[in-house]
């Protein structure tokens, strides 16, 4: 009986060394899972360019690393089990031949050994599974501590109720605002100050990492600036409640992401209150009437992981679509006619026309082709606004913007030339 009370200390001794192994594991298992779907998403960039078995390789390589884990992980405590095992065994063996000593000499009675005998034998059965279990416990421990790592962090803070307040009007206002990403060394957003006047589009342009998205998602309050203030329509968008900012924002990303469901539930899903008739009202002025009837079983067609049924315009039209059943004041375009064949784009066009209208519209420019007739043009740099202006203007200012143009306009002629009538690339 000894013997039992000794297991305790053992295994709290044993505890962080099972606890840092199931850790290990578990994050082994959770990079292996990402690796997997990325494998799966990414195969055909793979096939394309030759490289599906080298990355196959690497991908089979990573579950033996995983299996030799599990492997050396098991054994481990395996071993720690044996040992118990084995003490309570030997205990046990101890306790039988003294008790047949003491029987045969007449110092113990047999019934008392027999009973003996048996009460250990009960306790040792549940012991043994009791530490067979450990490693599965510190397994669930472990990935516990993962999931409240994720639940401790902190949400944005939200205004008291007495604080909240709607815009009546929706121009939008950033004053000195300033961001850095905790990963970044250097300022996404340095002191920017910018209006986007209501119910006009404006534009923002520049290079890669000049701060465009993080203007947009700052907006959309997926973080908060280090300093200075964003507000629609005079209200500091931090008074607002997640639910009030986002009824008055919607979105049209460059990349549509559409759920395995139904094409009627894809474009309910901006405002899961609505009527068919007010869904088919606006797939019809995102243009998506025309290309729905040609679909097997119409509305209620699925659309496949990530919308596979569907061609890139169909899917943009799908987004606008949910954006104009949304009906918010204001509309942020990341560019959705980029990536665009000429014939879905000209589609694509005439829904954003429809969207656009009497709202306060900001795009992420890539081509400034397509933001040439916007009433305002913000040029940003390194975190800044480096110019202002209409397209005119920006262009008699011989700056930055007149550059990207110069650049843009050049890249367009090169292509134009550089591809006969037949489509075949020219050769001097």
């Amino acid at each position: 009986m000894l013997i039992f009370p000794l297991l305790v200390p053992f295994y709290y001794w044993r505890r962080p060394a099972m606890r840092r192994q199931m850790q290990t594991l578990g994050e082994a298992h959770q990079r292996l899972s990402g690796d997997i779907v990325e494998f799966a998403q990414g195969m055909m960039v793979l096939r394309t360019c030759g490289s599906d078995a080298d990355k196959s390789r690497a991908l089979l390589a990573h579950f033996n690393a995983l299996e030799n884990l599990q492997t050396r992980t098991h054994r481990q405590g395996a071993g720690a089990t044996m040992l118990i095992a084995s003490v309570v065994e030997l205990g046990l063996q101890v306790v039988v031949l003294s008790g047949i000593v003491w029987v045969v000499t007449g110092t113990l009675n047999l019934a008392f050994l027999i009973a003996a005998v048996a009460m250990i034998m009960r306790f040792a059965e549940p012991m043994a599974m009791f530490i067979s279990y450990t490693s599965v416990v510190e397994l669930i421990a472990s990935a516990l501590q993962r999931i409240e790592q994720f639940m401790a962090i902190a949400p944005l803070p939200v205004a008291e109720q007495s604080e909240q307040r709607m815009p009546e009007r929706y121009d939008i206002r950033f004053d000195n605002v300033s961001y850095r990403y905790e990963e970044g060394d250097g300022h996404a957003l340095n002191h920017v100050s910018l209006t986007f006047p209501a119910a006009s589009m404006s534009a923002l342009v520049g290079a890669s990492g000049a701060g465009k998205t993080t203007v947009t998602k700052l907006l959309m309050r997926y973080a908060d600036p280090q300093q200075g203030q964003i507000s629609i329509g005079g209200v500091d968008i931090r008074r607002l409640t997640p639910e009030q900012l986002n009824s008055l924002i919607s979105v049209v990303f460059q990349d549509v992401w559409l759920f395995d469901d139904t094409l009627l539930a894809n474009i309910r899903i901006a405002r899961p209150q609505a009527t068919r008739q007010e869904v088919e009202e606006a797939a019809r002025a995102a243009q998506c009437l025309e290309f729905i009837s040609r679909l097997p079983q119409g509305w209620l067609t699925p659309m496949g992981e990530m919308g596979g049924q569907l061609s890139g315009g169909e899917r943009q039209r799908i987004s606008i679509a949910r954006a104009l059943l949304k009906n918010a004041p204001v509309v942020i375009l990341d560019e959705p006619t980029a990536a665009l064949d000429i014939e879905s784009e000209l589609a694509v066009q005439k829904a954003i026309d429809n969207l656009v209208y009497n709202r306060t519209v900001i795009i992420i420019a890539h081509r400034l082709s397509t933001i040439a007739g916007a009433g305002n043009i913000l040029v940003m740099e390194e975190g800044q606004v480096v110019e202002q202006g209409t397209h005119a203007q920006l262009l008699s200012h011989h700056g930055r913007y007149q550059a990207l143009w110069q650049a843009q306009m050049a890249a367009r002629v090169w292509r134009d030339d550089g591809v006969s009538a037949s489509g075949e690339w020219g050769h001097e």
